[in-house]
């Protein structure tokens, strides 16, 4: 499988899979079973609106994350210090922000507001985002803190709005330390927990040793030492050890997964 594959199999399959569960998303394991039976779902289900397969925000959001980092490489910025890549980021979720505001693409009055992604009509459609990521980028952004310390925006949220975009960080580099430290610097334009912004940099890490033909398991070690590294790491580092170790137990029950929280 060469690298196209692989980001292809990486952008695709987490589309396809979020889609999956979106119907789903918010209902607890009991609820799951009561709706759809004791095996839960294995295929497209309808949502409340009666439709199915929809793109997620989820998904919007990682698209708009990967214009940002082409246009950062193709800037020269992934290759030089600074948050020069950091910006370029911001202004693709700022674009991303007009699909959540607007039923078409606005004008193209504001510096952000260039390119061909934002001009995809089926992008404007809210999908239960988050609402750090919504309030976030309403804010002033001076650019990110250390690691390990709070961010500059919504310090206290660490919800999965940040690790759930985060997936391209690990496509342009198999560096595990560069995809982990740009990825959590880029979680902070919406979310300031350490927790929040660490977990999307060990899930970028992760991905980046997955490209470069790592398992499973020695990519997740990896970022696992990385988290050491930095202040405040010790809930996304008990939160990997858990998986590690559910994945570890033998039997993987439904019952397991939930567990995790």
């Amino acid at each position: 499988m060469d690298v196209h594959e692989r980001v292809r199999g990486c952008l695709l399959g987490g589309a396809v899979g979020d889609a999956l569960g979106a119907p789903i998303e918010f209902q607890s394991l009991r609820e799951i079973r009561r709706d759809h039976g004791l095996d839960g779902i294995s295929g497209y289900v309808t949502n409340w609106r009666g439709k199915s397969a929809l793109i997620t925000d989820d998904t919007q959001m990682t698209l708009f994350t990967v214009e940002g980092l082409l246009r950062a490489r193709a800037a020269g910025l992934l290759d030089v210090p600074g948050s020069g890549a950091v910006t370029a980021v911001r202004e693709a979720y700022l674009r991303w922000l007009d699909t959540q505001d607007h039923h078409e693409p606005p004008p193209a009055d504001r510096p952000h507001r260039t390119g061909a992604l934002r001009e995809e009509g089926w992008l404007y459609s809210r999908r239960a985002p988050g609402n750090a990521c919504l309030s976030g980028l309403h804010r002033h952004f001076p650019g990110p803190s250390p690691l390990g310390e709070p961010g500059p925006v919504n310090p206290d949220s660490k919800g999965c709005g940040t690790v759930m975009r985060s997936a391209p960080f690990g496509l342009v580099t198999t560096e595990a330390r560069e995809a982990f430290e740009l990825a959590a610097a880029c979680a902070q334009i919406t979310h300031g927990h350490p927790t929040g912004y660490l977990a999307a940099g060990a899930f970028a890490a992760i991905v980046a040793r997955l490209m470069a033909g790592e398992t499973l398991a020695t990519a997740v070690h990896q970022a696992l030492s990385l988290l050491a590294g930095y202040p405040a790491h010790e809930e996304t580092t008990a939160a990997l050890r858990a998986a590690l170790a559910l994945a570890a137990g033998g039997e993987h029950t439904p019952e397991g997964v939930e567990s995790l929280g």
